[in-house]
């Protein structure tokens, strides 16, 4: 008589809620899953699912930036440039949140600390110049080696902050409001028509044990990517 075994595997839907200063990517086990809809402002939450394996390793990573000019500097067709500051935070229905847990690195960071030497300011953006690497091969995966990684820096919320809240029109879908990053003017149209779930206002949401993460400098770390693997 021959023996004929079967392997089920069980799946689970998970809920996902993030929040990033300004953009961000979150992949599972090398599959993006989502993105944010707004490069630059307002700052919204996006809440997503995504389906799972239960009792397998899941390998998340995400790429997060705050939005950088060449320069390194936002509004900078104004008299007021100015440095921006990167925030990220992320809670998942399966208990996973944004802690130094997560391990991190930057791929593009400045202005370099020879450009400011050299005369860099938010007067005078000539000599700004950034650190850009390319985003390792294979960062998302779970087979990927982070060891010579760092472990994410967090932040309390008067350090990180919520940024510019969104508004929400239920009737419209329309999520504003969108600005300019170089002339910090409204954009036109300043809005994008969009779910409620893409156009979170973060204060008002349950973040649990969730910590601001981001790399040790929030003004000039711009562009990070992290990862976590939960067994």
């Amino acid at each position: 008589i021959g023996l004929i075994s079967s392997v089920y595997s069980v799946t689970e839907t998970v809920t996902a809620l993030v929040y990033a200063d300004n953009y961000f990517e979150f992949y599972v086990n090398g599959v993006l899953v989502a993105q944010d809809p707004i490069d630059f402002t307002p700052h919204q939450g996006v809440q997503f699912t995504f389906t799972a394996t239960i009792g397998e390793p899941r390998t998340y990573a995400v790429k997060a930036n705050d939005y950088a000019t060449s320069s390194g500097y936002e509004y900078v067709n104004t008299t007021h440039a100015g440095l921006g500051d990167g925030a990220l935070r992320i809670k998942l229905s399966d208990g996973t949140v944004s802690s130094t847990a997560w391990k991190c690195t930057t791929i593009s960071y400045g202005p370099t600390a020879a450009s400011i030497a050299a005369g860099c300011s938010a007067n005078n953006l000539t000599p700004c110049q950034l650190s850009i690497t390319d985003a390792p091969d294979g960062w998302t995966l779970s087979s990927f080696d982070d060891s010579k990684w760092e472990s994410a820096s967090v932040f309390t919320e008067a350090e990180a902050g919520w940024g510019r809240s969104p508004s929400y029109d239920s009737k419209s879908g329309q999520c504003t409001t969108l600005t300019d990053p170089y002339t910090g003017e409204n954009k036109n149209p300043s809005y994008l028509v969009l779910p409620a779930d893409e156009c979170i206002t973060p204060a008002l949401q349950n973040w649990g044990l969730s910590q601001f993460m981001w790399r040790p400098d929030l003004f000039l770390d711009n562009t990070i990517l992290c990862r976590l693997t939960v067994k």
